[in-house]
């Protein structure tokens, strides 16, 4: 596939996501699904030399897209992946401040463990 597709195609995917009447965490599981379908459309068609016309033919202005996406079937299935998501964001901000914490104290450990301490006994 070429770049000039990905592009048109990441192009094609950010005004769907504009004109989304829902949740980010729904707009990106959306947005998922429907770059998952686009390329396996690009798949099935390998002779072929797909454009961003051709897209647009078969899946759709961003408009029409957005306008006809919220069947209650297809929003369960996006609201449960957006669940995924959300899941996944605050797994890794709590990995992440497990982390931070981690290296504060074992700099802290190692800093106790390099003072000398002098004393006078006379």
């Amino acid at each position: 596939m070429k770049k000039t597709i990905n592009k048109d195609i990441k192009k094609y995917c950010s005004e769907i996501k504009k004109h989304l009447p829902c949740s980010s965490n729904v707009k990106l599981a959306f947005i998922s699904e429907l770059k998952n379908r686009i390329h396996e459309y690009i798949e099935e068609h390998p002779d072929e030399e797909i454009t961003i016309s051709d897209i647009k033919n078969r899946f759709g202005t961003p408009e029409s897209i957005a306008s006809s996406f919220a069947s209650a079937e297809d929003m369960q299935y996006l609201h449960k992946k957006a669940k995924k998501y959300i899941f996944y964001k605050v797994l890794s901000s709590i990995l992440l401040l497990a982390l931070i914490m981690a290296i504060i104290i074992l700099t802290k450990v190692l800093q106790c463990d390099h003072i000398i301490n002098i004393t006078n006994n006379f």
